[in-house]
C-alpha cells in the first residue's frame, strides 16, 4: 500500500482553495487504495466531512506556521506501506521545507502554482493551471512536471454534476470562494444588481471561512438578492446557473468543467496566469479586481453577457473542452503507479 500524507490549510486570509483541490487529490488516491491522511489548519466542515466519507484520515494543526516537518514526516511512517509521499500545498512552504523533507528521504509532490522557489528538488511538481504547461521548471532530471488543465485537480462531485443533464436556470451565482479574503462580495452584489438583468434571480453564496457575513447579508437584503450560506449541493447550485462570477481559482476550474459561463475576478498575483489562459481559450470573461474600486466595470459585463445567450452557450462548450474534471486521476496514478495514464 502506498501511504500519502497532504499538508495544506485554509484561512480567512489563505481561502480553501488550496484545501479544497487537496481533497480532490485525497478522493483519487483513496480510489487507487492508498491510505491517505490530510495534516492542516482551519480545515473548513465540508472538507473534513468528505475525507471521512473517503475514509482519509484528518490531523489538526492549531496555526498554519510550516515549521512542522518532523510531525509530516512521523506522520508517513504511521502504519506498514510499502512507499511514502508527502503531497504540499500552501505559498508559506518554502524551499528549506521541501528540501528538509528530501533529507528525510520522503518522495515529495508539491502543488505549485507561480514557479518562484528557483528549484523544484522533489519527485513531482502538480501545476494545475491552465497554460502552465509552457513554464519552464528548474527540476532535477528525474523529476515528474506534471503541468496544465490536464492535472486540475476537482473533487469527484463536480465530474459527477458535469455528466449530468442539468437545466439552464434563469439565475446568476456568485461565489467568491470559501473565504473571500478580499470582502469584495458585497460589492459584487450591488455591481450585478445595478445592471437591472430582467427576469434573473441573483444568488450570493457565502462560503464556510468568510468573514462578511453581515456585509453580504445587508447588500443582499435591500436589492432583494437571495444569500446561501456553504449550500450542501453546491456543485448543483453552480451546475443549473446561466452564469457565475467568482475569483479565478479553483472554483473557475470547477465552472469550466461543469460548462457554466463565468466571470472571473483575478484578486491576486497568483490567479494572474491561469485567469488570463482561460480567457485566451475564450471560455470564461476576466476582471481584475483587488480593491471595491474595481469591481465597477462588472456591472456593463455581466449586463452583456446576460442579454447574449449565444455567447454564454460558447463559453460553457469551451470550458468542458479545457477541463475534463479528470486531473486528480491522472495525479493519483503517477503518485501511486508512477507511470503515465493512459
Amino acid at each position: 500500500m502506498t501511504r500519502v500524507v497532504i499538508r495544506a490549510d485554509a484561512s480567512p486570509q489563505i481561502g480553501s482553495g488550496h484545501v479544497m483541490r487537496c481533497v480532490a487529490l485525497a478522493e483519487a488516491l483513496r480510489a487507487r487504495g492508498a491510505s491517505v491522511e490530510l495534516v492542516g489548519a482551519g480545515i473548513p466542515p465540508r472538507a473534513a466531512a468528505a475525507l471521512d466519507r473517503i475514509g482519509a484520515t484528518l490531523t489538526h494543526r492549531a496555526s498554519a506556521a510550516a515549521g512542522d516537518v518532523a510531525e509530516v514526516v512521523a506522520a508517513t511512517r504511521r502504519g506498514d506501506a510499502a512507499a511514502c509521499w508527502v503531497v504540499v500545498d500552501g505559498y508559506h512552504f518554502g524551499a528549506d521545507y521541501m528540501h528538509a523533507l528530501g533529507r528525510a528521504g520522503i518522495k515529495t509532490a508539491w502543488v505549485d502554482d507561480l514557479n518562484v522557489l528557483g528549484r523544484f528538488d522533489c519527485d513531482i511538481v502538480i501545476n494545475p493551471t491552465l497554460g502552465a504547461e509552457r513554464c519552464a521548471y528548474s527540476a532535477r532530471d528525474e523529476t515528474k512536471i506534471l503541468a496544465g488543465a490536464t492535472y486540475a485537480l476537482l473533487r469527484e462531485e463536480i465530474r459527477a454534476v458535469a455528466e449530468r443533464i442539468i437545466p439552464r436556470a434563469r439565475q446568476l451565482v456568485i461565489a467568491l470562494g470559501g473565504a473571500d479574503p478580499q470582502q469584495l462580495t458585497a460589492h459584487v452584489v450591488r455591481a450585478v444588481v445595478a445592471a437591472q438583468l430582467p427576469d434573473c434571480q441573483v444568488i450570493a453564496v457565502i462560503g464556510p471561512s468568510n468573514p462578511g457575513n453581515a456585509s453580504v447579508r445587508a447588500a443582499a437584503e435591500a436589492a432583494g438578492v437571495t444569500v446561501v450560506h456553504d449550500p450542501a449541493d453546491f456543485p448543483a447550485l453552480l451546475a443549473q446557473s446561466a452564469l457565475a462570477i467568482t475569483a479565478a481559482g479553483t472554483m473557475a476550474w470547477e465552472l469550466a468543467a461543469l460548462g457554466v459561463p463565468s466571470v472571473l475576478l483575478a484578486v491576486a498575483d497568483n490567479q494572474q496566469r491561469g485567469a488570463a489562459a482561460i480567457r485566451e481559450a475564450d471560455a470564461a470573461e476576466v476582471l481584475v479586481a483587488r480593491t471595491p474600486a474595481d469591481v465597477a466595470p462588472l456591472t456593463r459585463i455581466v449586463r452583456s453577457l446576460w442579454s447574449d445567450a449565444r455567447r454564454r452557450d460558447a463559453m460553457a462548450r469551451r470550458g468542458k473542452r479545457v477541463i475534463d474534471g479528470r486531473g486528480a486521476g491522472r495525479v493519483a496514478r503517477w503518485i501511486v503507479d508512477g507511470a503515465r495514464p493512459r
